[in-house]
């Protein structure tokens, strides 16, 4: 290669000439992704999964056998043995009525689902369809795992026997008020819908008294657990402390521990102990996270939270216990919220949701709930149809229409076929409370340098013979 003279200019006089020397670059494809997926919560394996009876109606009927017992206050008699007098061949027995019996009914619904439309052949033109097609495919598995959560949720908080309540008085002390029966679930009402709609919650409270609702306490569970002794002999006091078993308690927000946790050890009613992660626990309790004495707690993540519902209270009347229909509304805070994306949409964590005013606590015992879904079905004999998973699995789904003789587009669906058959709601308590949304901040009391100068940086990349 001949070296050149002493007059070739070997540097650039301005940065436009680059295009004169060298092919403009193009982007580079980063084959790194970072895939979003919505967190699911902890209700999937608590509750037992059962077919629907093949060849029976939508609905069915079950019964609950009430608890027999005697009267204590009845006398006792004197057993006579004398010559003249005895009474050893008398009979005199205390009657005892015969346990009674209750029947309920549960049902079947459905709900079904489906994605957008999708152009098979589209996606030889795609970027990473592979990774596009994977992504939905995941998410549809988590919405299917979701939507079996909240109908658990639904159907445990609206068919719970106690619905707990605390309130505190002027001085913001608890002060014992507490109710089994503060608030309601309101349920789907439109014509052909069923089911216990979580999204609304009716308090019975005045409206201008929901800033007094307490916080979750060790004491409102002792309310649970006493109550839950009277109705389940495996939940005896004396038993629990024997180490049969603690309480299983479901919190919506990991700072209800923390707080519940620091007023134990204030009060010294209790020895707080962490627990380490154990597998066994983990399937039995779902991670144990705190212990306080009698109760063990575990955090949910997707836990239904509420803020008051100030536009539909605003349209109420005056406020009277004895009329449902004027009890102040709580609206659901949405987990997730949806927003635009570069292309189509994505849904993002609700910051609302995490400073929400209320949330709900399950107090979980097994045995006292079961859900049912249809077995998956084809047809009989040579009347068929495309098998149906009830349990709401995803299905590829491509239309033999005359518009899609080629089969081009497609898109998936589900459909679920659910049913709660509440065993016991005696034994099921849940208890709406206020979230710990306050912070313990400090500061500096040192004041602020007030007379820093930037020094500059230098330029120590000019080209050579740059104007």
């Amino acid at each position: 290669m001949p070296n050149p003279s002493d007059s070739e200019v070997l540097y650039f006089s301005a940065p436009e000439q680059l295009d004169t020397y060298f092919r403009e670059g193009r982007e580079h494809f980063n084959e790194t992704y970072v895939k979003k997926l919505a967190q699911t919560g902890t209700y999937m394996k608590r509750v037992a999964m059962k077919m629907w009876p093949s060849n029976s109606g939508t609905v069915q009927r079950g019964f609950r056998f009430g608890r027999g017992y005697f009267n204590p206050d009845k006398p006792w008699y004197k057993i006579v043995s004398e010559r003249c007098e005895a009474n050893g061949c008398d009979s005199q027995p205390e009657k005892i009525k015969r346990p009674g019996t209750d029947s309920y009914t549960w049902q079947l619904l459905k709900k079904e689902m489906e994605t957008d439309w999708i152009c098979v052949e589209d996606l030889m033109r795609r970027l990473v369809p592979e990774h596009e097609v994977m992504q939905i495919e995941n998410t549809n598995a988590i919405i299917t795992r979701t939507v079996h959560e909240e109908f658990t949720k639904s159907n445990w908080f609206g068919a719970s026997g106690h619905k707990w309540l605390g309130t505190v008085d002027e001085d913001s002390e608890f002060c014992g008020e507490t109710t089994d029966s503060g608030w309601t679930v309101e349920e789907f009402e439109e014509t052909g819908e069923g089911g216990y709609n979580l999204k609304y919650l009716r308090v019975n409270i005045d409206p201008a008294d929901l800033n007094t609702i307490a916080e979750l306490s060790v004491d409102m569970l002792d309310d649970c657990l006493l109550d839950l002794a009277a109705e389940e002999e495996s939940y005896r006091i004396d038993f629990m402390e024997a180490g049969a078993r603690v309480l299983d308690v479901v919190i919506p927000d990991s700072r209800i521990a923390r707080r519940m946790w620091r007023n134990a050890r204030e009060v010294g009613g209790f020895n707080p102990s962490e627990a380490g992660y154990d597998k066994n626990l983990s399937e039995a309790k779902l991670g144990v996270r705190k212990v306080i004495g009698d109760y063990a707690l575990t955090y949910d993540s997707t836990a239904p939270k509420f803020n008051a519902d100030s536009v539909f209270n605003a349209t109420l009347g005056a406020y009277d216990a004895a009329d449902p229909d004027t009890y102040p509304r709580l609206v659901r805070v949405p987990r997730y919220t949806e927003v635009e994306a570069e292309i189509g949409y994505k849904y993002i964590p609700n910051p609302e949701h995490k400073t929400a005013d209320f949330g709900l606590t399950c107090v979980w015992v097994p045995d006292a709930m079961v859900k049912y879904t249809d077995p998956a079905f084809t047809g009989y004999g040579s009347v068929r149809m495309e098998t149906i998973d009830y349990a709401g699995n995803f299905k590829w789904r491509r239309p033999d229409w005359e518009s899609n003789r080629k089969g081009k587009l497609g898109f998936f669906e589900a459909e679920f076929h659910l049913a709660a058959q509440i065993l016991d709601p005696t034994i099921m308590h849940s208890i709406l409370h206020r979230v710990p949304n306050g912070k313990t901040l400090s500061t500096v009391d040192c004041p602020l340098i007030a007379d820093y100068v930037d020094p500059g940086v230098l330029d120590n990349y000019v080209c050579q013979g740059a104007a």
